[in-house]
Parts: structure tokens; sequence; C-alpha cells
């Protein structure tokens, strides 16, 4: 077997496909990787801390491998679906008791965009705790704040092809909020339906959007944000001191190092550590110990990739996607919810007008997490209380009264799942200008502004989604889920 083997591996006909020998040295190990399309966006030697799992949780691959399982699992679904009425909610039927694995098939795609969505969530808020927003990745920040968006209309697109109650009336109502947009409103939801009515027509249009425009956007996104990632000097580190390193200076007989010989380009080798102001940090590619992409980051990509199947497998086989009745326009539910990641919004509709509520807010927040890069603050990201402490603590309660106002102007009532969040993170940041003693001290005191602007702005968001989606009732009223149940 063996001797087959090796004979196999090095006929023509191997050769021409695979261009190097087995992965047993260095030599071919960067082969194997440089000459693999699916794997030559990978440097071939990565630095050994870039790897550990803290450092990342492998919330962007594994989000692109939430979008790989989605694709493959949509597919098959596509063979046995039908873009029409009734046909459309025939055929989910059609999954739980007529297609071979075909209920499975359909839960494993429906938690896996709902995992997906939260990933990238989660991605976008650790990316920017660990500062990888700030400069030379700012535009590639951006990208992502797009590959969120674009995640979050691939799930809403899909929302509606099962045909059924829950589908429908989610859909009218995030229909209904694109209307809400001055002077285009009516125009784009006319676009997206095809008409003045959710029918064959909408749900057809949002069937190509989901299974082609969108898809083809977000990999056309994911393979920028990857090859930026690259460019910009791969994952962000914090700086070494010169204590823990030994600094290679170039002479005759320990030349400069070749960019080449670790997988890096000249331009990536001048960003392989970001120096932050003031931080006393090496710069030399010999600074830290590097490890070989195959196996070492392969390895664990797949562990992580197999670990993230067998879970939402796992859920797939307890847990079955929900499908009520078939949509039916002239018995509206009570109440008719937007799909989870959108309850935030929805819970709005509560205390403002569709105008203010569902565009004026959410668009202000997609263009300021767009724009945050590039704002001076966020460059430099000075420590709050590191000067003035006393004087700054009196103009950060001012401001939050004043927000507090603000947030009340054109509402029902007063907004607590806002301004809740804002005296939370408004007592955190003041216990920073306290004389604390400890890590806990130490770490209230040299967080930025910046950073207590996010955190108000995710913990609002977090507020919000739980409120509409646990607390909210018949009417939209306020009800308690242990004592009336889930609507």
């Amino acid at each position: 077997m063996r001797n087959i083997a090796r004979a196999l591996v090095r006929s023509r006909v191997w050769r021409s496909i695979v261009r190097h020998g087995f992965p047993d040295s260095n030599r071919n190990r960067s082969l194997a990787v440089l000459s693999s399309f699916f794997l030559h966006f990978h440097p071939v030697k990565v630095r050994l801390r870039a790897i550990k799992f803290t450092r990342t949780f492998y919330l962007g691959g594994l989000s692109a491998a939430c979008f790989l399982i989605l694709t493959m699992t949509g597919l098959f679904l596509m063979f046995y679906y039908r873009p029409a009425v009734p046909h459309a909610y025939n055929d989910m039927k059609d999954f739980a008791f007529v297609v071979s694995s075909g209920m499975f098939l359909r839960n494993l795609h429906r938690w896996t965009a709902h995992t997906m969505v939260a990933l990238v969530f989660a991605h976008m808020a650790w990316t920017f705790l660990r500062g990888a927003y700030r400069p030379p990745r700012e535009f590639n920040w951006v990208i992502g704040v797009g590959l969120l968006v674009t995640t979050l209309l691939l799930s809403y697109t899909g929302y509606l092809l099962p045909w059924d109650q829950l589908a429908y009336w989610a859909v009218t109502v995030g229909t209904n909020m694109v209307a809400a947009i001055p002077v285009v409103g009516g125009e784009i939801k006319l676009l997206l339906l095809g008409g003045h009515s959710i029918n064959d027509n909408a749900l057809l249009r949002f069937y190509v959007l989901h299974c082609v425009a969108l898809p083809m956007a977000l990999a056309l996104g994911v393979g920028l944000h990857v090859w930026r990632v690259r460019k910009d000097g791969g994952i962000l580190l914090p700086p070494l001191p010169k204590s823990d390193v030994a600094v290679a200076t170039p002479t005759e007989d320990a030349p400069e190092p070749d960019p080449a010989a670790v997988g890096l380009d000249a331009e990536s080798v001048r960003l392989v550590v970001t120096q932050e102001e003031g931080a006393d940090v090496a710069l030399d590619l010999g600074d830290e110990p590097m490890v070989m992409t195959f196996p070492h980051l392969l390895l664990r990509e797949v562990v992580a990739f197999l670990a993230l199947a067998i879970l939402l497998s796992v859920m797939s086989l307890l847990f079955d996607a929900p499908l009520e009745g078939i949509a039916d326009p002239s018995r509206t539910p009570n109440p008719a919810k937007a799909p989870w990641y959108f309850l935030g919004v929805q819970e709005l509709l509560r205390y403002y007008t569709p105008v203010v509520a569902g565009v004026l807010l959410p668009s202000l927040c997609i263009i300021a997490l767009a724009v945050i890069p590039y704002f001076r603050v966020n460059i430099e990201r000075p420590a709050l209380w590191e000067s003035a402490p006393m004087r700054r603590l009196a103009l950060l309660w001012l401001a939050i009264v004043a927000l507090s106002g603000v947030f009340r102007i054109g509402a029902t009532g007063m907004v607590w799942s806002i301004v809740v969040p804002l005296w939370i993170v408004g007592a955190a940041m003041s216990a920073g200008a306290l004389p604390w003693r400890g890590r806990l001290g130490a770490w209230l005191r040299t967080r930025s502004l910046p950073f207590w602007i996010f955190a108000w702005f995710v913990l609002s968001a977090i507020t919000l989604t739980v409120i509409g989606a646990l607390f909210r009732g018949p009417s939209w009223r306020f009800t308690l889920p242990w004592r009336d149940g889930i609507y």
C-alpha cells in the first residue's frame, strides 16, 4: 500500500495537480500554503502569539465558517424549494415529512444564520475593544461595518421564504420601517416587494436577494476583508517590551531579514507590530517566535470549524426551526415581531415615530461606526482621567443629563432602555476618577472615551433586544415572561 501511495504521489498526473511534495518539511509546508487556492491568503509563517485562542476567540474565522455552512445547506434546500405561493409553504412541510434529512438541513440552515449574526456582532465588538480599528486598519473596519449590514440583510431576506405567519408579519414590520424613510422610502419598499403588498413578487425578489445578490456581495466583502488583514500587518498584537525580546541589529554577520522568508511583503514588514505612542517596542522580524501556518494555524482552524459544526448539528437535532400556519394577510398576530436582531429597532418604535426609530437612529449608529476610526480621539485614545479629573467628572455628568434630556425629546416617555445603560456606563466611568488601588482601579482609569461610548452602544443594543424579545406581549405591552410567557 505504501508503494502504491508513493507511486501515486510521484506520478505525472499527481504532480500536474499538486506542485509540491508531502508537507513533511518547512519548504513543502510553505509551498502547500503558497500554491493552494484556498490557503494562499494565509502567510507562510505566523507569530506564535497571534494564534492564541484568547487573542481573537476565532470570531472572524467562525463567522466565515457559518457562511460556508449556510452556502452548503442553502444549496441543498434550493433543490426542493419553489419561490411561489403557496408552494413555498408546502415545501417547508415537505422538509419535515417527505425529504430525507430535510428537517435537519432546514434546522441547520436557520440556527447557523442566527449564530452568524451573533458572531459578527461579537467579532466587531472584540475588534473595537482591542483597538484593531485604528490606523492602519481603519478602512478594513469600514469594510467590516459593511459586512455586518450585509449579514443582517442576508438573514432578513431569508426570513420571508418559509411563507408562514411568523415570516410574513416580520417582513411586514421591516418593510414598513423602510417605507418611513423620507422621500425615497416608498420607492425602496416598492422595489423590494414588487408591488404594494407582500405577495408572489415579494417572495421571488427576496429569494433572488437571499440566494444570489447578497451572498455574492458578502463573499466579495469577506475576500477583501481578509486581504486587507494581510496588507495591514495581520492580527493586531500588543507591543513587546525590549526586555522580553532579542532585538537583532543588522550587521555583516546578521543581515537584515528577508520579508519573503516569512511570507510577508515589504509593506507588511513595516506593520508587523503596531507601535503605540510611548511604547518601548522592538520592530524586528526576529523579535518573537514564529511558527509555520501549516500545520499550526490550519490545525486550530479545522478544530474550531469542527467544534462549531458539531454544536450547530446538535442544536439542529434537538430544536426544530419554527413554522406557523401559512401566511394570512387578514389575520394579524398580536404582537407581530421582527427578527430578534431587529427587535431593538422595533422596541424604539414604542417611543418614537417610524422616521426616528426605524431610519434616523439606526442610520446614525451605522454612520458613527463607520467614521469612528477617523476621529483623532480614537487615534490617540488618551486615558479619560489622566488630567483634571474633577473638572472632567463634572462635565461628564452634565453631558449625561443633557443626553438623557435629548432622548426624551419627541418620545412618548422616558426611553429607559437607553437612559439606564447611559447612567450605568456613567457610573462606571466616574469610578475611574476615584483613587482606587489594584487592577480594577488601574483598568478603570486607563479606559478612553471611545471605549465608554462603545460600551454604552453595546449595552443599549442588548437591553433593547432583550426587552423586545422577552418582555413585550400583546399590543407591545410590558409583560413578565416567567408569569405571562414569551410572545
